[in-house]
């Protein structure tokens, strides 16, 4: 009844660019392992502002931040924006 090409092609066939896979995290996390970061190289902070380097991740909204943060990072929700921009801190999204 139907031809084999009736539903379309098989994805593997499509070409163009495939968006890249961000990792996610929320604020919260960037909170407690502030530590951990620092230790990794992600993050340093000079002058009382916490200088963090997430390039690769999308920040998410959940939590709230405590003290000056200057966050670099792929992408982040709108939700987050406002929570960052609302506590002092600074967000740049970076691709």
């Amino acid at each position: 009844m139907y031809q084999n090409n009736y539903f379309g092609k098989d994805k593997t066939l499509r070409r163009g660019n495939t968006p890249k896979k961000l990792q996610v995290i929320n604020l919260s996390a960037i909170q407690e392992r502030l530590g951990n970061l620092t230790s990794s190289g992600k993050a340093k902070t000079s002058s009382g502002v916490h200088e963090v380097n997430l390039k690769g991740y999308k920040i998410l909204g959940s939590g709230v931040l405590h003290g000056k943060f200057r966050i670099i990072a792929s992408s982040a929700s709108s939700a987050v924006i406002e929570k960052v921009k609302d506590s002092g801190s600074e967000i740049v999204i970076e691709e």
